[in-house]
């Protein structure tokens, strides 16, 4: 009777365990095609609007009026349309086409002024996707030679901004990044913090002078809970 109890029980947990592991594999499964999804989304947005260094904003705004930007960064994947929503959770998971995916969209901070020059500092989001995607090659800014020699650009329909880093470091997320200063005393605090918190020494000389806005770039960093990979940069 006991053998026969043991064997039920046995079968019951291999039965689990078969169910748990088909549970995760659908799972891992459905993500690497989401994520496939995702990945042909922007490929074919970047067909249809983008040639080089020019950008058709009439037509990627046919497809989404919250348009505000383009990102590139040379040698790396980042090359997406930027947008801006009504929250900061409006694109968190939804794509461009506002379509649902995980992978969503990079996006400016809802309290942001889409004119740059306007805000004391401009906070762009995105996933830092595994497969590579998104802002998963932020975490580059941290390494020096990459720091030293690479910069962000930033395409709208009325410039180009070439910017380069100044700080880049991983650490818990910031229950909040200020958008706007009372007074430049308080943003030459806050870009003393930033200096201080930077882990890429060669950079630390492209601090933003007077009235030049902060360029801050943030996504997930898998290096402990709640992490984040931030970068900052000025214009050149």
């Amino acid at each position: 009777m006991g053998k026969k109890i043991l064997k039920f029980s046995l079968d019951i947990i291999i039965i689990a365990c078969l169910v748990a592991a088909g549970y995760f594999g659908l799972k891992i499964f459905e993500r690497f095609q989401e994520d496939q999804q995702l990945n042909s989304s922007y490929e074919s947005i970047r067909k249809d609007t983008k040639t080089g260094k020019h950008i058709n904003w009439n037509k990627l705004k046919k497809i989404n009026s919250d348009i505000v930007a383009w990102i590139y960064v040379k040698g790396t994947n980042i090359d997406y349309p930027v947008v801006q929503g009504k929250t900061n959770q409006s694109y968190l998971h939804t794509n461009f086409k506002k379509q649902y995916t995980y992978g969503g969209c990079i996006f400016l901070d809802s309290k942001d002024n889409k004119q740059f020059a306007l805000n004391d500092n401009n906070v762009f989001y995105g996933h830092h996707m595994r497969n590579g995607s998104m802002f998963a090659d932020l975490v580059k800014f941290r390494e020096e030679k990459f720091a030293r020699k690479h910069t962000i650009e930033l395409y709208t329909p009325d410039k180009t901004y070439h910017l380069k880093a100044f700080s880049a470091y991983a650490k818990t997320a910031d229950t909040s990044i200020p958008i706007t200063f009372k007074n430049q005393e308080e943003k030459n605090a806050y870009i003393t913090k930033l200096k201080n918190r930077n882990g890429v020494s060669s950079i630390i000389k492209n601090i933003p002078k007077k009235n030049e806005p902060i360029y801050t770039f943030a996504t997930c960093s898998y290096e402990g809970h709640d992490y984040r990979t931030y970068v900052h940069a000025v214009e050149k």
